[in-house]
C-alpha cells in the first residue's frame, strides 16, 4: 500500500510541473492552428480559462503531493486529512484536464461541436 501511495504522489508531482509546459505551451500552439485553419474565438476562450483553473490545480495537486511525500522522507506516514486532500484534488483536477482537452478539441474539430455534452457544460458567453 505504502509504495503505490508514493508512486502516486512521484506522479502527482510530475503531473504538477507537466502542467506548467501545457500551459505555457497554448499561445504558441494557437499561432500555429491559426496559421491552419479559421478558430471561433469563444471555444478559444474557454479551452484558455479552463486551461488556466487546470494549470492551477496541477499545480495544486503537486503541491499536496509534495506535502505527502515530505512526510515519507521525513520518516512519517502522511496525515490521513492530506491524503484524503490529495484524492479529492486529484479526482478534481483529472476533471478540469479533461474537460479542458474537450474543449481543445472543440476548438480544432468543428465536426463535433454538436450536441454538447452534459458531463462538459459550456461556460456562458
Amino acid at each position: 500500500e505504502v509504495i503505490l501511495s508514493k508512486v502516486g504522489y512521484l506522479f502527482f508531482i510530475a503531473a504538477g510541473l507537466a502542467s506548467i509546459a501545457a500551459y505555457y505551451s497554448g499561445p504558441a500552439a494557437l499561432e500555429v492552428l491559426e496559421q491552419f485553419t479559421d478558430v471561433d474565438p469563444h471555444y478559444v476562450e474557454q479551452h484558455a480559462v479552463l486551461g488556466r483553473a487546470s494549470f492551477v490545480a496541477g499545480i495544486l495537486l503537486g503541491v499536496l503531493a509534495l506535502q505527502a511525500m515530505l512526510q515519507y522522507w521525513q520518516g512519517s506516514e502522511p496525515a490521513k486529512w492530506v491524503c484524503w486532500m490529495v484524492l479529492v484534488a486529484a479526482l478534481a483536477t483529472c476533471y478540469l484536464v479533461a474537460w479542458t482537452a474537450h474543449l481543445g478539441g472543440l476548438v480544432r474539430h468543428t465536426e463535433i461541436r454538436s450536441p454538447e455534452l452534459w458531463v462538459f457544460p459550456e461556460l456562458p458567453r
